[in-house]
């Protein structure tokens, strides 16, 4: 889905560079970022401006706000965003902690950049659907 707006946090800086260059080949608008905090600011900033963030990526661990944190504070702020988790450390209890504060998908680092596509194309396609699906059920009532 081309056209769609991409923000990335992550501190480390090869994997920052590769997504945003595979992404922007792929069309998308991307915006990057070193880490939480700044990722929170820049969200905040879309949405004053009226615009959208179609998609996070970020790190679970950096510094400022990990993406626990990060995800509890789009919460607190009422953002609903897709969010993949990019994580080296994930167990099972890990991968429950982001699902149920709204994490949409995780990549288990290392990871290739032909997965981190792979992904990022399926959650905003289920995204795409869903909001679609909502819109027909809204209408329909």
């Amino acid at each position: 889905m081309p056209g769609k707006n991409i923000l990335i946090a992550d501190d480390e800086d090869h994997i920052l560079l590769g997504l945003k260059f595979i992404l922007k080949e792929k069309g998308y608008r991307v915006t990057p970022t070193n880490n939480g905090m700044e990722a929170l600011r820049k969200i905040l900033e879309f949405q004053r401006n009226n615009e959208t963030v179609d998609l996070l990526l970020t790190d679970f661990r950096m510094p400022k706000l990990n993406g626990l944190e990060l995800l509890d504070r789009l919460n607190d702020e009422c953002l609903s965003v897709p969010v993949i988790c990019m994580t080296g450390f994930g167990d099972k209890n890990l991968f429950y902690e982001l699902k149920i504060r709204g994490c949409t998908e995780y990549l288990q680092k290392p990871f290739t950049m032909e997965e981190a596509l792979k992904k990022v194309e399926k959650v905003l396609t289920r995204h795409k659907t869903l909001f679609e699906y909502g819109w027909i059920i809204h209408d329909m009532i």
